[in-house]
């Protein structure tokens, strides 16, 4: 009896879900990590082309960094969210979504800047461009005279510090994650399973969420309105499309999945979150891979058309010489000065 009872006491403990999806999700995870790695070091070590430099490639990968980093621990969910406490995937999804979210779209909405400036450059005069410049000593002016990157940053900056104090103030005043103190009637009652399933939903998490909503259903739709009938050359504008739309479906399904009682069977073997991990798949594809083949595309070009120069070029001495332009004991083509006397 005693035996029996240990071993049904250790089959209930929580283990990880190392069976064969397991396996498959971790496997999946680490490839996906090495492939996109490999995508930034090749884009990385081309960072002075004009196609890569226009695009600031440190600020998109320091969002691609974080939206992995929340990717990685999302898609090996199936195996050790059973271990882990529901906290622990509160932390996840309340910082590393929303900053590495808000970083993204602002490396993305650079294409809207780098369009109306060009435009700018070109339709104002020196006078009008020499007076926007003009130094003041004002703070608001100072603002306004740094680089739209460094503007940027400073704005989501502040967005990620009031996210993480958010973060803390609303994880201190909740008793789901803790009994002992916090704002009487935010507690949960019932079994633990019960408890475990309500602390990955309420209220908590509605910054989360509304942070990723904000830029796909708001801010995505602008960039996307903004940037209809901008001509370019170097794939940025559909890269930024395809990554306003790669959001759009991920704070409904994510939703859907935890609300709807009929998903209870899918969740089983897609989390929740991995709705939103996989439009961050398609934001890794898009940022990193579209890139690359505008590179490799670029570098095609511009050897076939070195090429095609330097066989215009052989095929131009090749007709002065066809000519007798050219040959030994003519100069540019006539004779010496010397010789035309002497005839």
């Amino acid at each position: 009896m005693t035996e029996s009872g240990s071993m049904e006491a250790e089959a209930q403990q929580p283990h990880a879900n190392l069976d064969g999806l397991g396996i498959f999700w971790i496997t999946f995870a680490l490839s996906w990590t090495f492939i996109i790695t490999g995508g930034m070091i090749f884009l990385w070590r081309r960072r002075d082309m004009p196609i890569l430099r226009i695009r600031v490639l440190p600020l998109s990968f320091l969002a691609i960094t974080l939206l992995h980093l929340y990717w990685g621990a999302v898609q090996t969910g199936y195996v050790w969210f059973p271990l882990a406490a529901p906290e622990v995937e509160y932390w996840i999804m309340s910082i590393y979504l929303p900053c590495g979210i808000a970083l993204f779209h602002a490396s993305n909405s650079r294409f809207l800047h780098v369009a109306k400036a060009q435009k700018e450059l070109f339709a104002s005069d020196s006078a009008s461009i020499i007076s926007k410049r003009a130094k003041t000593k004002t703070f608001f002016c100072c603002f306004q005279s740094l680089n739209y990157t460094r503007k940027i940053l400073i704005f989501v900056g502040a967005g990620m510090a009031f996210q993480l104090l958010l973060t803390i103030f609303m994880f201190l005043i909740s008793r789901k994650f803790h009994s002992s103190f916090g704002i009487p009637g935010t507690e949960v009652t019932g079994t633990e399973d019960f408890q475990k399933s309500q602390m990955r939903r309420g209220w908590e998490w509605r910054p989360s969420v509304f942070w990723q909503f904000f830029w796909a259903w708001i801010v995505a739709p602008y960039i996307l309105w903004q940037a209809r009938g901008i001509n370019d050359t170097q794939g940025w504008r559909t890269q930024t499309i395809a990554c306003c739309l790669s959001s759009l479906h991920a704070t409904p399904l994510w939703l859907i999945a935890l609300y709807v009682p009929a998903m209870s069977a899918v969740n089983n073997f897609w989390v929740p979150p991995q709705w939103i991990a996989l439009s961050i798949m398609l934001l890794e594809s898009f940022t990193i891979f579209l890139p690359c083949w505008e590179v490799v595309r670029y570098n095609t070009l511009r050897q076939e058309a070195l090429e095609s120069i330097a066989q215009w070029q052989s095929a131009k001495l090749l007709g002065l010489r066809d000519l007798g332009l050219g040959s030994p004991g003519r100069e540019n083509g006539f004779l010496p000065s010397s010789k035309v006397l002497k005839t």
